[in-house]
């Protein structure tokens, strides 16, 4: 199950219908104006610098089988419409679910595929400045790529999803090209890795959930290593729900000693931190309603991180989920919600070069149709 699968406007989850709440704390996130196209959706965005950052996703009927790709560049204090000529690589929709910006000539984007075709190998795509190439991961089955991460184009690391059945993939790519690594499974579970994180020059960590098919379940998972293989291995995390289906959908990390990951604990936000030595759970509070899922995570260190999601999965509505850590204690906001009903709001970027600069996007449905959200704080 991948992330923008499982929750995302038009494609996903709903929530139970109820008017925005009121949060005790002043809200410090608004909308940013940005180019409006009928079904488009943002799934990923990467700042390299406070006057430069990138959004990808999708636009089309629907982004699981009938989209092309879309990147929004915003550039002289606008976003506005990149060339996305990406070729669709595999005979179906083409979907950015990841990107990582470098520069303005170095940005990078993790392709996937729908509409049931099967690729040869997982995808990126790169921009140079002047035009996006795609190219494919040697080794690497027809596994979706979920997310992409990394220090530069010589630390750039991939995580592959897996599928029901089938392993987890990490790539790294380095100065000599593309390696596969498959992390060990955990007894009778298989990985599913949704999202992964550098945490210095030769090691990284991939999130998501290890699945087991003689009980349907899945529990959230982390595997860690170097750039050699044989270092990986699949762990699980503590968690605190009794859903069937738990997992983490997002990472983030300062350093090998402050991980943050997000995702749901099958009915509610589940966030969890990482030492360098043990995971702890660290959930939210609860905005009503609930079934609330958390798709993005970002910190500007350990006393400022912010999570983003949507909240009210199981009705025709659902609203913005964004929630802030400063150390101490969580404070939970409900919006801006810029549409009548499917609001979500799916990943979040920490803006270098400033203390408290953050982008988050999403998308929102009015009338039946798709468009994009792009927020800003502080």
């Amino acid at each position: 199950m991948l992330r923008w699968m499982t929750v995302g406007v038009g494609l996903a989850s709903a929530a139970l219908g109820f008017l925005p709440v009121a949060e005790a704390a002043a809200n410090p996130w608004s909308r940013v104006a940005a180019p409006q196209t009928d079904g488009a959706q943002l799934y990923a965005i990467s700042a390299d610098s406070p006057t430069d950052a990138w959004a990808t996703g999708c636009v089309g009927p629907s982004c699981d089988s009938d989209s092309t790709a879309q990147v929004l560049h915003f550039t002289d204090g606008k976003w506005v419409v990149s060339d996305a000529h990406v070729a669709d690589v595999c005979g179906g929709a083409v979907l950015l679910t990841g990107v990582k910006a470098f520069s303005p000539k170095n940005v990078w984007a993790s392709v996937t595929s729908g509409n049931g075709q099967s690729c040869t190998a997982g995808y990126v795509a790169h921009w140079n400045g002047t035009r996006w190439s795609v190219s494919g991961i040697p080794a690497i089955g027809d596994e979706p790529a979920t997310g992409i991460a990394g220090t530069s184009s010589t630390n750039l690391w991939v995580s592959l999803g897996g599928s029901l059945g089938n392993p987890a993939l990490i790539a790294h790519r380095t100065a000599v090209g593309w390696e596969a690594i498959t992390p060990t499974k955990n007894t009778t579970r298989t990985g599913e890795m949704y999202a992964v994180a550098p945490l210095d020059a030769t090691r990284a960590l991939a999130v998501g959930d290890a699945y087991q098919a003689q009980t349907d379940t899945a529990r959230p998972a982390w595997s860690e290593g170097r750039q050699a293989a044989s270092s990986w291995s699949l762990h699980l995390v503590p968690y605190d729900g009794a859903g069937t289906y738990q997992t983490l959908l997002a990472v983030t990390s300062s350093s090998a000693r402050d991980v943050w990951a997000a995702g749901t604990n099958g009915s509610n936000e589940l966030v969890e931190h990482y030492n360098g030595q043990t995971w702890t759970v660290n959930d939210p509070p609860i905005l009503p309603p609930d079934s609330h899922i958390l798709l993005g995570i970002a910190e500007h260190g350990a006393t400022n991180v912010w999570t983003v999601g949507s909240r009210g999965a199981k009705a025709p509505d659902s609203y913005n989920l964004l929630d802030h850590w400063n150390g101490t204690a969580w404070q939970s906001y409900g919006g801006p919600n810029p549409g009548p009903s499917g609001n979500a709001l799916q990943a979040i970027t920490a803006i270098p070069g400033t203390s408290n600069g953050w982008w988050a996007v999403g998308s929102y449905s009015a009338s039946g149709v798709d468009h994009d959200i792009i927020l800003h704080c502080c």
